[in-house]
Parts: structure tokens; C-alpha cells; sequence
């Protein structure tokens, strides 16, 4: 079978936000680390969301139902 296809955008607002969206059937979700990920389902599934940019780094991904 083929894999779904997802597409993430994260676009950078100038008020120091990003806005997170995505197309297709999949699940948001988000680690501290790329050395050591840890994903884990973010703890907002909206599309759109606008995440602060002033709080710790963080790395999302959209992993497929």
C-alpha cells in the first residue's frame, strides 16, 4: 500500500509566534530533542495552531492515522 501523504507548514509571524498546518489524516506530534527523540501526540491537535516562540525548543512532525 503507499504511504499517505501529509504535508506540514510552519510559517514564522512577526509578533515572535508560528503557526503549525497540516493537510491530510494525521496526528501532531512533538519532542525536546532530535538527538534523543521522544515524540509524543501534541497537546493540541488544532489545525491551524499558533505556538509561542519564547518557551523551550521544540521539534514537531505529523506522523499518519
Amino acid at each position: 500500500p503507499r504511504a499517505a501523504h501529509l504535508d506540514l507548514t510552519i510559517l514564522r509571524n512577526a509578533d515572535q509566534t508560528v503557526s503549525l498546518s497540516w493537510s491530510g489524516l494525521g496526528a501532531l506530534e512533538q519532542t525536546t530533542s532530535l538527538t534523543t527523540p521522544n515524540w509524543q501526540p501534541a497537546p493540541s491537535q488544532a489545525n491551524p495552531q499558533t505556538i509561542s516562540t519564547t518557551s523551550a525548543m521544540e521539534f514537531f512532525r505529523v506522523k499518519a492515522d
